[in-house]
């Protein structure tokens, strides 16, 4: 183990930030295995039996093959193509990156992880769906242990399948299991995969650690959700959960929010917060008209600014709408 010091400059800054937070709240030391890879995908990091079991595909000729984002399969080919082995292993391959920083790690006593991952994947948010449960499931059995995975939804930046594959993301979050999910769209940067700003994703990370692990249950740890939809003949009245009241990042009227008709088209809507609610008004030229589904934060990169009382953002997400829940109101 080193002590962290102010000449170290090759550490996570969320890891650093995560770490100073626990230790500042228990008053105990905190230490911090940083294992991270720049670009890695999530089938790096998965035991080899897990994937040959639940989804070998992903092994068969990896560097030609469509699991793989066409991006990692040519950073590899590239770095591959400079070595002088010619049977070197690459990090980006599925199992070589768990064989080489997470079984070494076996029998310690891990209390939890951070995963902030996900670009290497999101051209593909199906393969995703499958690999990220695998992912915690081959580090559970690890460790034999049910460890808590808190992980990072991807934050804005202008690609183009970015805010589906956040949507996809918020699906993979299961409470009741340990794995939660905090929201960074706030800071990202439109053409920079790498936010500048840090320290509050490493807080919101804290903020579920300290309210799940550490006792400190009376704090407001997560974002809002949206856990109701009703439809009314001029507007849609949303409930979020999560939070004593919602606002705005920023004292603006709220932004981000898009209903689709059945055409496919979106539409921006205008609305206003009431309590934990937010009452959306329809244009009149989608008064009487079935509409699909409501979109929360879809553009890619997004100025959307809907947040709980303490500030943590609302994340994207898309629901399906129902069917008129009044004939007036």
């Amino acid at each position: 183990w080193e002590g962290v010091t102010s000449q170290q400059n090759n550490i996570s800054a969320i890891a650093y930030h995560f770490g100073r937070e626990i230790r500042d709240s228990l008053k105990i030391p905190v230490g911090i295995i940083i294992n991270a890879i720049g670009g890695s995908p999530t089938e790096a990091w998965i035991d080899r039996n897990t994937l040959e079991t639940k989804l070998p595909a992903i092994l068969r000729h990896w560097r030609s093959n469509d699991f793989i984002m066409p991006w990692v399969r040519e950073r590899a080919a590239q770095n591959v193509q400079s070595q002088d082995t010619p049977l070197t292993r690459h990090p980006y391959a599925p199992t070589y990156l768990y064989d080489v920083g997470i079984r070494p790690l076996e029998g310690l006593a891990i209390r939890g992880v951070l995963w902030y991952q996900g670009e290497s994947n999101a051209h593909n948010m199906e393969a995703h769906e499958r690999l990220f449960p695998l992912l915690i499931e081959s580090w559970r059995s690890t460790f034999a242990s049910p460890l808590p995975f808190y992980y990072v939804q991807l934050s804005s930046m202008n690609r183009p399948s970015w805010s589906h594959f956040r949507n996809s993301q918020r699906r993979l979050a299961r409470p009741k299991e340990g794995i939660e999910m905090v929201v960074s769209l706030d800071h990202g940067l439109k053409d920079d995969v790498h936010p500048t700003i840090k320290y509050p994703i490493a807080h919101r990370l804290a903020l579920l650690a300290l309210s799940n692990l550490y006792g400190y249950t009376s704090i407001e740890a997560r974002s809002p959700e949206c856990r109701d939809l009703k439809y009314y003949p001029k507007h849609l009245l949303l409930s979020f959960s999560g939070t004593s009241f919602l606002k705005t990042s920023d004292g603006s009227p709220l932004r981000g929010f898009e209903v689709v008709t059945l055409d496919g088209k979106s539409h921006s809507l205008t609305g206003e917060i009431k309590g934990k609610n937010v009452l959306l008004s329809l244009p009149t030229s989608l008064v009487g008209q079935e509409l699909y589904q409501l979109r929360y934060a879809w553009h890619p990169y997004t100025d959307a600014n809907l947040t709980g009382a303490t500030g943590l953002p609302v994340g994207t997400f898309s629901i399906n709408i129902p069917p008129r829940s009044y004939d007036s109101k």
